[in-house]
């Protein structure tokens, strides 16, 4: 049996996908309009692209944008990916982690703390 609790959490969220990605769009113009008016790089992988984010702590609407823009391209992309396959590939992404091919996937609610073991997932 596996388990881990960052695994093991999913969103309730009711937003519905065109609302998060209206939020995602008005949160990630804030943080670009921001970076264009104070000429500071704009996000990049490029070889000369900033390393770490260059908004200073004192800016706390940039980085309250820049908290829901990530928490919201996360909700979005476990939404459109489904359950079963965000936690197959929550699985196969945790590094220096020995696993089998075959997990119990659990569930807890905000009522009881209690963890039900909701499902098996299988791969080759």
């Amino acid at each position: 049996m596996f388990f881990h609790p960052k695994i093991c959490t999913m969103s309730s969220s009711s937003a519905s996908l065109t609302q998060l990605a209206k939020g995602i769009l008005a949160n990630a113009q804030i943080i670009e309009g921001f970076l264009s008016s104070n000429n500071l790089p704009q996000p990049s992988f490029g070889a000369n692209g900033p390393k770490d984010f260059p908004v200073g702590a004192g800016y706390t609407e940039i980085h309250a944008a820049r908290h829901a823009l990530i928490d919201a391209t996360k909700e979005l992309r476990d939404l459109v990916i489904y359950p079963t396959d965000t936690l197959k590939w929550m699985i196969m992404n945790v590094s220096n982690v020995g696993y089998s091919k075959d997990f119990e996937l659990f569930y807890s609610t905000d009522d009881d703390r209690s963890l039900t073991v909701c499902g098996q997932l299988n791969w080759p």
